[in-house]
């Protein structure tokens, strides 16, 4: 088949949008169709843009039923593919392994990404709104996030005339690869939670914006809609992440004023809902990694720690 000349020039001008989704073997089984689904039913796609789907898994999945998933979704612009990750390494570093490995070798003229939680239906409109105001703010966007529905998690203001927001969550947003080039990424220290905060504020400490695309819908099955999958005995483990991603935060952000930092220190350390044991083992790991911490010097406004797990700065 011919394709005429202005098919040809509408297909070398589009945009190569790398999505990364890191998934466990019950995501997998749970959520990985649907979410593809959503991504191949996106406006824009074949039309503005191309879409290349990462799954990276770090549990076994059945090699035979991923390659037939991979197969069954390939179309002419959509070319999902599997990664597995065989190392034991917390959510940022593999999310920095996909990008390093995978993300950053696919040939793109706009050095963007998408990272995307596997338990979220993307709204039709989603990927080219984020994409639009990607192009209309990227003097200065490192940061794209999508709106999650119908429960923010967690809720945050940003500013209504600018879009500007003090931190994106990781569960849908669009990345600069630049950030990833200056600042080398997530932060590694950050096992699980506030990986997705500090990210956002290194972006602002080098001079660039996170935005906030309230029109960009995802749906994304966490505790706004499934409450009853929480078990109680994954409290603990989330208060320690939690509390450690705290900590890490207090010291790279305000570790420069040491009244600040001691202030930080007593929020966690008279929170109430964390166990006194988690903050022993939480407040002992910290000062294990705090020497290897890079500690930014630049106070900024959009940069903020209030009551624990409060991180909403004004923009």
């Amino acid at each position: 088949m011919t394709l005429s000349p202005s098919t040809e020039t509408q297909l070398m001008t589009l945009a190569t949008i790398p999505v990364q989704i890191l998934a466990t073997r019950d995501e997998i089984d749970r959520y990985i169709e649907d979410c593809l689904q959503s991504l191949t039913r996106q406006t824009g796609l074949g039309e503005k843009f191309r879409l290349v789907p990462i799954i990276a898994t770090h549990q076994p999945v059945d090699a035979a039923w991923m390659q037939g998933l991979i197969e069954r979704f390939q179309g002419e612009h959509f070319h999902p593919q599997h990664m597995t990750i065989d190392r034991y390494c917390g959510y940022g570093e593999k999310q920095n392994l996909i990008w390093n490995e995978v993300t950053r070798s696919i040939p793109r003229d706009e050095r963007v990404f998408i990272a995307l939680n596997p338990d979220t239906i993307v709204h039709r409109d989603c990927v080219l709104s984020l994409w639009e105001m990607y192009l209309a703010k990227k003097d200065d966007a490192f940061v794209v996030e999508a709106r999650q529905f119908p429960h923010e998690n967690p809720y945050r203001h940003f500013n209504p005339d600018t879009y500007e927001i003090s931190w994106c969550s990781g569960a849908c947003a669009l990345y600069a690869d630049a950030l990833f080039e200056t600042g080398g990424g997530f932060d590694e220290h950050i096992f699980l939670y506030c990986e997705d905060v500090d990210l956002s504020w290194q972006a602002w400490q080098y001079g660039k914006k996170c935005y906030y695309c309230p029109w960009a819908y995802i749906s994304h099955m966490t505790g706004g809609l499934f409450r009853g999958v929480y078990q109680t005995h994954k409290y603990p483990q989330h208060a320690y992440y939690m509390g450690l991603g705290h900590l890490i935060l207090a010291k790279k952000y305000f570790g420069h004023d040491e009244a600040r930092f001691a202030d930080l220190l007593k929020v966690f350390e008279q929170d109430v809902y964390t166990p006194d044991v988690v903050k022993d083992r939480c407040l002992r790991d910290f000062r294990a990694m705090e020497p290897e911490l890079v500690v930014f010097d630049r106070p900024m406004k959009e940069i903020h720690m209030g009551r624990f797990g409060e991180f909403t700065g004004t923009v």
